[in-house]
């Protein structure tokens, strides 16, 4: 984590305090027990928007060609949302796979087999997109379930498409 933390060039303040189940949680604990995603996301913010800068004045705005902008915020509140939900439900103590995260909001929301299933290949389709193996006999396979995982996460409103 600490690693992490360095290659993005943030510090850890230690004026960040996190309010759970009325509970203080300060920075140094949620990062203890990896239970700080959004907070990460949010000291990143910058690093993240200095690097974009340095990548347009090199190589000028970078077209994708098959994934929009859009698609890449969907991609990324994707797992962030489904994250953040999950913690907001659960006091968490440890870093849990989006795979358990996806079966127990299935399972809370009383979802079919079906939607879950769905919800899953969403995932998978994100893996692909990190760089993991492709689960899918092609790209537009693979985006066409994460376009139906999406449906899903809006039926139940756990996302809200804007």
């Amino acid at each position: 984590m600490l690693l992490f933390i360095k290659l993005i060039n943030i510090g850890i303040p230690s004026d960040i305090i996190i309010l759970k189940d009325g509970e203080l949680i300060p920075t140094e604990k949620q990062l203890e027990i990896k239970n700080c995603d959004f907070g990460l996301l949010l000291l990143a913010s910058p690093s993240l928007a200095n690097f974009f800068l340095k990548c347009t004045k090199k190589y000028d705005f970078i077209d994708d060609g098959t994934l929009t902008d859009d698609d890449f915020e969907r991609l990324a509140n994707f797992e962030m949302v489904l994250r953040m939900y999950i913690n907001n439900i659960l006091n968490i103590e440890r870093r849990v796979r989006l795979e358990e995260i996806i079966n127990f909001l299935g399972h809370e929301f009383k979802m079919n087999v079906e939607e879950i299933l769905i919800l899953q290949k969403g995932r998978r389709f994100l893996n692909m997109i990190k760089g993991h193996k492709s689960k899918f006999n092609n790209f537009e396979e693979g985006f066409r379930s994460f376009t139906e995982a999406l449906n899903i996460l809006d039926k139940y409103k756990i996302i809200i498409n804007e």
